[in-house]
């Protein structure tokens, strides 16, 4: 599930950057905090969004594999 807010316009060309941060980590999901900007102005916010990572196993919630879990963590 994205819930994103649409806050600017960027032009094919512009240089962007791409911010996100994991909030908390579950069983079988990730909730991500993610923010997109210009490059050169940090200050300018074109896009932000909460993220919600759910993990499947033969379209059923599971488990996020430990190995994954652990890689989450590291950030």
């Amino acid at each position: 599930k994205i819930n994103g807010k649409f806050l600017k316009s960027a032009k094919l060309g512009d240089e962007l950057k791409i911010e996100t941060n994991i909030i908390k980590i579950k069983n079988a999901s990730v909730k991500l905090h993610q923010i997109i900007y210009f490059k050169e102005h940090p200050e300018i916010k074109l896009f932000e969004a909460i993220i919600d990572l759910v993990c499947l196993k033969e379209n059923k919630i599971s488990k996020i594999p430990l190995e994954f879990k652990n890689i989450f963590k590291e950030y």
